[in-house]
């Protein structure tokens, strides 16, 4: 039986892996609602290849060998950067089928509970050996030479903790994608910057737009403007009559120069 003493929520997941594998023996009910493993498998077989992934796994079940076994600390790292960046490349994207948004979960394991065990003689290693480790920590065909996995058995799990940072890593992208060339000028840049507002305001039908305006603070600037994206004003591709347009909100916005939020249009009709 298995007791998860941190507590649970939406945005903390968990789940109990086999050590050094990516198979979940139990999932909490909120990481098996959303499928956590299975997501995490593909996003880790589109980013990496299955060469890549065996290494990173064996030279870190290799090193928690040396540690427990032979008090011997080289520091072995799985060479992706998932396990502790929070940037949109190195999260697990999760696509909630009720709010149709994707959340990101950055994804780190425990190996509180993994034991190891020598089976039969154990192998014996000098500290030239070591040496030559510490030199080349990606030496795995040293490793499965020296330390052959014939010797060695696992017990218990690795608890696999998935922690939402959905926030993060849309502003994040959302800065990254602003100091691109032509982010805000063109449909395809303020599409990819929507769908990032979308995940941190956690709004599938949120809409985003922008009005590109001669320099000035002439209203009657707005009838030359050019939408990018979604545009209320510029709906049908160019300004409407309005005999009150020096009194609107994009008059506001002209002339103070800053930008103003409204809560309900309703209520500044």
């Amino acid at each position: 039986m298995l007791a998860f003493s941190t507590p649970l929520d939406n945005k903390r997941l968990m789940a109990a892996m086999v050590p050094w594998q990516m198979r979940p023996v139990y999932m909490s009910p909120k990481a098996r609602e959303a499928n956590v493993a299975a997501r995490m498998n593909e996003h880790f077989q589109k980013t990496y290849d299955p060469e890549e992934i065996f290494t990173a796994l064996a030279m870190k079940a290799y090193g928690f060998i040396l540690e427990e076994i032979y008090g011997i600390r080289l520091g072995f790292e799985l060479p992706f950067s998932w396990v502790s960046f929070r940037d949109v490349e190195s999260t697990v994207p999760i696509r909630c089928p009720m709010t149709k948004i994707t959340r990101r979960f950055s994804v780190d394991f425990d190996t509180r509970f993994v034991k190891v065990e020598v089976v039969g003689d154990r192998p014996e290693i000098s500290p030239k050996q070591i040496g030559r480790l510490a030199g080349d920590p990606g030496a795995l065909a040293t490793l499965l030479e020296l330390l052959p996995p014939k010797h060695f058995a696992f017990r218990g799990v690795t608890m696999l903790i998935a922690e939402e940072v959905t926030t993060e890593a849309a502003l994040t992208a959302i800065r990254d994608d602003l100091l691109l060339k032509d982010a805000l000028t063109s449909l395809e840049g303020i599409q990819h910057i929507q769908e990032h507002v979308r995940a941190f305001m956690g709004r599938a039908d949120l809409e985003l737009g922008l009005m590109g305006l001669e320099r000035g603070e002439n209203v009657e600037a707005i009838v030359g403007g050019r939408a990018v994206g979604r545009s209320l004003l510029l709906s049908d591709g160019e300004a409407p009559e309005c005999p009150t347009r020096a009194k609107s909100l994009y008059a506001r916005a002209l002339k103070r120069r800053r930008a103003v939020i409204v809560d309900d249009l309703e209520a500044v009709r």
